[in-house]
Order: C-alpha cells, then sequence, then structure tokens
C-alpha cells in the first residue's frame, strides 16, 4: 500500500498539476474545439479573399477596366468620383463648343478633370491594394490559427498521456488500499475466533 500509494504521490509531484488533470483536460479540449472553430472560420474568410483577388488578376490579365470589378463598381466613394468626373467633362463639352481650348476657363476645367482622373485612379489603386493586403493578411492569420491549433492538439495528446499514467496509479493504489483492507479484516476475524 505504502509503495503504491507513494508512487501516485511521486507521479502527482512530478507531473504539473496532476491533481486537477480532469479540470484541465476539459479547458484544453475547449481550447482546441475554439480553435478549430476559429480556424475554419479563417479558411472561409481567406478562400473568400483569394476568390476577390483571383477576380481581381483576371480583370488585369484580360485588360478590361478595373472599374468593372464589383468591389469597385460599390464603392459608394469612387461611384462620387466618376460622377464628379462626368459633370466635368459635360462641362467641358459645352465650353468646347464656345470656347478655344486655349482660353482660360477650357484650362481650368480641363485641370479640373485631370485631378478628377487623378483621384479616381488613386482611389481604385487603394481598393486593389486593399484586396491583395486582405488577402495576404487572410492567409497570415489562418497560418497563425492553424500553427496554434497544431500546438493544441500536441497539448491534448500529451495531457491524455499523463492522465493515462496518473489512472494507472490511481487504481494501482486503490486496488492495492482494498486488498489491504480485505485482508487486515481477514486478520481481525481469525483473531476473534
Amino acid at each position: 500500500v505504502d509503495t503504491s500509494q507513494g508512487a501516485l504521490q511521486q507521479y502527482r509531484e512530478q507531473t504539473e498539476d496532476a491533481i486537477v488533470l480532469e479540470d484541465r483536460r476539459n479547458i484544453v479540449a475547449q481550447k482546441l474545439e475554439q480553435l478549430n472553430t476559429a480556424v475554419t472560420s479563417a479558411r472561409t474568410k481567406r478562400v473568400e479573399q483569394e476568390t476577390l483577388l483571383s477576380q481581381l488578376q483576371a480583370i488585369e490579365e484580360s485588360g478590361a477596366p478595373l472599374d468593372t470589378f464589383s468591389p469597385i463598381v460599390s464603392n459608394t466613394f469612387i461611384q462620387g468620383l466618376k460622377a464628379d468626373l462626368a459633370v466635368l467633362q459635360r462641362e467641358r463639352a459645352q465650353l468646347a463648343e464656345q470656347l478655344g481650348n486655349l482660353h482660360p476657363d477650357m484650362i481650368k476645367v480641363d485641370t479640373a478633370i485631370a485631378a478628377a482622373e487623378q483621384r479616381l485612379t488613386a482611389e481604385i489603386a487603394k481598393v486593389v491594394e486593399g484586396i491583395r493586403q486582405n488577402f495576404r493578411a487572410a492567409q497570415a492569420n489562418e497560418r497563425g490559427l492553424v500553427a496554434a491549433l497544431n500546438e493544441q492538439k500536441k497539448e491534448v495528446v500529451t495531457l491524455n498521456r499523463d492522465a493515462i499514467g496518473y489512472g494507472a496509479l490511481q487504481r494501482d493504489a486503490a486496488s492495492t488500499q482494498q486488498i489491504f483492507e480485505s485482508t487486515l479484516q481477514r486478520v481481525k476475524e481469525a483473531a476473534e475466533k
């Protein structure tokens, strides 16, 4: 009994938190489940971003205008810039009927059109770069979560291994204690006869 109880106590001392092993196993399993969910979500987000990036690259490779790309079409700021540019272009067309290209009003509207086109091009470039950055961020997030999930799986395996050893020692100690008590009872009964 002393030997089996000693082995159990030694295991408790050597194995970190062996007394609360079952609680730790529950916490680790819960964290594993949360990480699994997070990885699935991150993977979904990465695939969405990858699809967007693929669409963008297909448009760029085909030479089609970027303003046909859905994130650009749905961007209200860009649509506002395009509307402003259209107003300036109509104004220029009206002025061109009455004035020459070197007239100060024509030069002024041409300058405004060039500035509007630059703002529009810059905003489209920001959206395009944002899509690329979102994809890279989604990839990095997924990689980080997968690494954390793998570490958590290793911890589950380690805890399960510890629990098996601890459980075996507990059963051995309980069994030895039960045999000892049974033998002690028989000795008492034999002594009374």
